[in-house]
């Protein structure tokens, strides 16, 4: 089962209503005024902001963050108790009990960390870049609002609106009110500055951290009476002029003028601390019911309404109240029709958040159309992984098509050309092996790392291409596109009926499913296998070709042993089986039993994941909840509704979980009911066409949002449903798969070589090369021939398994490419590296040329060697040193790069040559500006070069 970190239930009392009597008293004015009466309605609602707990995720791996924060809001105030290590990404974990302080930018259920923007640190003396201890038993959070009591009896509240928010301090008796602000928390700061006008205090930051330069600008209005002194351009001191103490701030991204405004706004908006409050609360209740649900435990209320909100705080609100926002190209642009948005996890969110967004967030869902499309006219692609103007390009695959395709597919109205456009040359981008995968319809470990992933992933985002091409009546694109789309088919291996590395023309030949390695994206083969869903029709007969079928590797699949091997994946949790919840490759999988005539036996598995995948508790999620994705999964598991196959027009559905779910939004006005008391759904029914039930196992978009009410159908037998099948799209054209080329990777003197069943022998290197690319996909394969008679051996230091392709590789005449993930390269962590080489045959010389390749990603903590010493034994008992120096640039920041270093060695007479032996000398621990500081380097070696002269 799943990795659970075992926390001790906490107090429920925690995720109460936030501020006590106080803010109870001023709830009640605002009700009996009628100021909110969205929120007095909501008053009847089943699923209420009193259910929301912002702490469910924040512990275990979670990566959540308690601040508070509006819908889709700019700013998330609230604390900072860790600032590094993978489970402080957020920077805040359930565990912690002291706090650096109280920032205004959180990222939310991310696997990298950033942000932490203008820190907050209410306690006065000398400043102190430490954490303080706080009283974990006075933590409060909601729907909106943060609140702790620090050891030295000082409350801490926030409050957040769409682009700013509220401070409220109350100091202990015995504690100076003073307020210190550091500019220089967790990321390298690049620029910063603080000045004081008035009552207003403006600050300024322009940061690196996994955005490369992310500019964050605060105004903050003082109390009358504070006395600012800005210390230095990174650090603030505040007296403030009484114990009690209220602060406004307005955040942006653009500049200083944006964040006065957003300020103003603020101001305007809400007031004051309560007023802002009580806004944000009402603002979070309409988004509640946009999606009421009716029924259930309170505790799966709890699941669901703090699912609701995880899925609702993300992406971030970017453009200024006034519309301006900081582009992809670095410029102030304007846009009064569409607010902008940032933080787009694209690889997990396009999976169930987006096509979530699609149905009942309409108006924001054509923001993040509009903000995609200046994405690509202002950098030239569309997104992968925006972070504030910023493409990160973490993670695989071009899916912003993805989300565009199912927008399109869903009636979201699009300029055409330009949507087309957009999509074309991003799927045309020279990077990440999209060049290769063009020509050869899919990747080889050869190509690139995560090759599998890669493949799988282009393929579905180009047919979602060519279903919009399609649509658009543009043929010749949409046939294109389709062909590329089955890259996939050189990938199905007919031994195992899963998705298998090809390598060097050939399947790969050790293979182990349970592995998770280099050729797949935090995954493993059997958490891959299950991607082409865009063709469900094609990979089901070539399943049945082989003597399998689609449920059939599915139960395999579940009732697998769930031990990993290989590579030590955090993300890799949740298991049953082989199948992973805690990571979005599995996310569709338990759905795809809609595909089959095994629907019931999907609907099981859905319910024991609903069951034993969510906990209202903070480690209530089986890995990090990704920006929404993992817990838009719930919300619409839970309705028995799901987007199998984003962009298509159509859903997967199943059993309920839920009485009644009563869909809202723009344009939509659908209710869900449960009928029956069975586990097993069998059928709906609609308004539309009464008295009918459809036994089927899917419904299409427009019929769910026609049709004022469905009747879900449930019984206490299974029953077999129609099959879910793709949307028809009227695409043809069928690429066959890459024939197959059996030829050693490196030989010595001579080999063999099978292509398509056909022997050849082979005595100098060769490229070979098969297929033509249009009807059958390319396979290419290297042999090359060793081109020396040296033997390397290991002598000290240990390479780290996931780095170690033996030692004979060292002098294989196979270069390492910078793609280092492929295999090529030895690597050893925190130590020294001492290799020996020798030659079988007898080398006279008194001069020797030694090549040593290696490899710099420093982002990655591959760093240069400090120093390297080569050292040539002779015969005759003498020997030659030489070195070269590095230490000045080992741990440099510069981009990705090889370095091959040249030593000369002579000796006075000519002499047999009997060894030379290389070290290459660690440069020690990360430095200081690096996200890993501290942590230990590796050195990266391949092929070391002799030339006896």
């Amino acid at each position: 089962m799943a990795q659970r970190t075992g926390f001790e239930p906490y107090p429920r009392a925690k995720a109460r209503p936030f501020g006590g009597v106080g803010y109870l008293r001023v709830m009640t004015k605002h009700l009996l005024l009628g100021a909110f009466a969205g929120l007095s309605l909501s008053a009847l609602a089943q699923i209420s902001v009193s259910h929301i707990d912002p702490f469910i995720g924040t512990g275990g791996h979670g990566h959540t963050h308690p601040a508070a924060t509006a819908p889709f809001g700019m700013v998330q105030i609230g604390p900072d108790t860790r600032r590094d290590g993978w489970d402080g990404c957020s920077g805040y974990h359930y565990t912690d009990s002291t706090v650096w302080g109280f920032s205004h930018t959180h990222l939310s259920g991310t696997g990298v960390g950033d942000y932490g923007d203008f820190l907050f640190k209410p306690w006065g003396g000398t400043f102190k870049d430490s954490p303080v201890e706080f009283d974990k038993n006075s933590e409060r959070t909601s729907a909106g609002t943060y609140s702790l009591r620090l050891a030295n009896g000082t409350q801490a509240e926030f409050t957040a609106a769409e682009r700013g928010g509220f401070h409220r301090y109350q100091y202990a008796e015995d504690q100076a009110p003073e307020l210190w602000i550091d500019l220089n928390y967790r990321d390298r700061v690049l620029r910063a500055s603080a000045t004081a006008e008035g009552q207003v205090l403006h600050l300024k930051r322009v940061s690196q951290g996994w955005a490369k330069e992310q500019h964050a600008y605060l105004a903050v209005l003082l109390p009358v009476g504070a006395v600012v002194d800005v210390v230095d351009s990174l650090h603030v001191r505040i007296q403030l002029p009484s114990r009690t103490a209220e602060l406004a701030v307005g955040f942006s991204g653009a500049d200083d003028q944006g964040a006065q405004r957003n300020l103003r706004a603020t101001l305007a908006s809400s007031r004051n601390f309560d007023g802002c409050v009580a806004r944000t609360t009402t603002l979070w209740q309409a988004e509640l019911d946009r999606a009421q649900a009716y029924g259930g435990t309170e505790s799966s209320k709890r699941i669901y309404a703090t699912a609701l909100y995880h899925a609702f705080s993300v992406p971030n609100l970017w453009s200024d109240v006034d519309g301006r926002y900081r582009g992809m190209d670095g410029r102030i642009h304007q846009d009064s029709e569409h607010a902008h948005y940032t933080v787009f996890s694209l690889w997990d969110t396009y999976r169930t958040a987006h096509p979530l967004y699609a149905l009942i967030q309409p108006e924001r869902t054509k923001d993040f159309i509009a903000t995609m499309l200046d994405h690509f006219d202002q950098s030239g692609r569309l997104p992968v992984w925006e972070l504030a103007a910023n493409e990160t390009d973490c993670m695989i695959g071009y899916h912003s098509v993805s989300v565009l395709a199912d927008a399109q597919a869903k009636g979201y109205a699009m300029d055409s050309q330009r949507l087309m456009k957009a999509m074309i040359t991003t799927a045309a981008s020279p990077v990440f092996g999209i060049p290769t995968y063009r020509n050869n319809g899919y990747l080889s470990i050869q190509d690139e790392s995560e090759s599998v992933s890669k493949t799988l992933e282009y393929a579905y985002d180009d047919a979602t291409i060519a279903w919009t091409a399609a649509r658009l009546g543009r043929g010749d694109e949409a046939e294109h596109f389709w062909r590329r789309s089955q890259g996939w088919v050189s990938l199905l291996d007919p031994e195992t009926g899963l998705m298998r590395p090809r390598d060097n023309g050939d399947f790969m030949a050790r293979f182990e499913p349970r592995e998770v390695n280099s050729h797949y994206t935090e995954a493993n083969a059997w958490q891959y296998s299950f991607a082409p869903v865009h063709d469900l029709a094609r990979w089901q007969r070539i399943l049945a070709a082989q003597g399998r079928s689609l449920e059939g590797q599915l139960d395999a699949l579940f009732s697998a042993p769930s031990a990993t091997v290989g590579r030590e994946q955090a993300d890799i949790t949740g298991l049953i089986g082989q199948y992973a919840h805690g990571n979005e490759p599995s996310h569709h999988i338990a759905w795809l039993y809609s595909a089959t005539n095994k629907a019931s036996q999907g609907q099981e598995r859905i319910g024991e994941i609903l069951k034993t995948m969510y906990s209202d508790k903070p480690d209530g999620y089986q890995g990090n909840e990704d920006c929404g994705q993992m817990s838009s999964w719930y919300v619409m598991s839970s309705w028995g509704i799901y987007p199998l196959v984003p962009g298509e027009a159509r859903y997967a559905v199943g059993a309920m979980h839920w009485d009644r779910v009563e869909l809202r939004a723009t344009g939509l006005r659908t209710d869900l009911e449960r009928v029956g008391s069975g586990a097993y759904f069998r059928g709906y029914g609609h308004s539309t066409n009464p008295g009918q039930v459809l036994a089927q196992s899917f419904l299409d978009h427009d019929d769910l949002i026609q049709s004022k009410s469905f009747a879900m159908h449930h019984t206490e037998s299974a029953m077999v449903l129609i099959p879910y099948r793709n949307v028809a799209h009227g695409i043809s054209g069928e690429i066959s798969p890459a024939p197959r080329i059996r030829v050693a990777r490196r030989f010595e003197t001579e080999t063999t070589a099978w292509i398509d069943g056909i022997e050849e022998t082979l005595s100098e290197s060769r490229r070979l090369e098969r297929g033509d690319g249009l009807t059958q996909h390319r396979s290419v394969a290297l042999s090359t021939k060793k081109p020396n008679d040296w033997t390397a051996q290991i002598t000290s230091g240990n390479p780290n398994p996931q780095y170690n392709p033996g030692s004979a590789s060292i002098v294989d005449g196979v270069l390492g490419d910078v793609d280092w993930r492929k295999g090529e390269w030895t690597g050893v962590q925190g130590e020294d590296l001492i290799v020996e080489l020798r030659s079988s045959k007898k080398k006279e010389t008194k001069e020797v040329e030694v090549e040593i390749g290696l490899l710099k990603d420093i982002k990655s903590w591959i760093a240069l060697p400090s120093h390297i010493e080569v050292l040539a034994h002779f015969a005759n008992g003498r020997s030659s040193k030489g070195r070269i120096d590095l230490q000045s640039r080992a741990l440099s920041e510069e981009p990705s790069t090889i370095l091959r270093g040249i030593v000369v060695l002579k000796s006075r007479k000519k002499s047999e040559l009997t060894s030379v032996t290389i070290r290459l000398s660690n440069p020690g621990s990360m430095p200081e500006w690096h996200p890993g500081k501290g942590g230990a380097s590796f050195i990266f070696l391949d092929e070391i070069t002799l030339r006896v002269l």
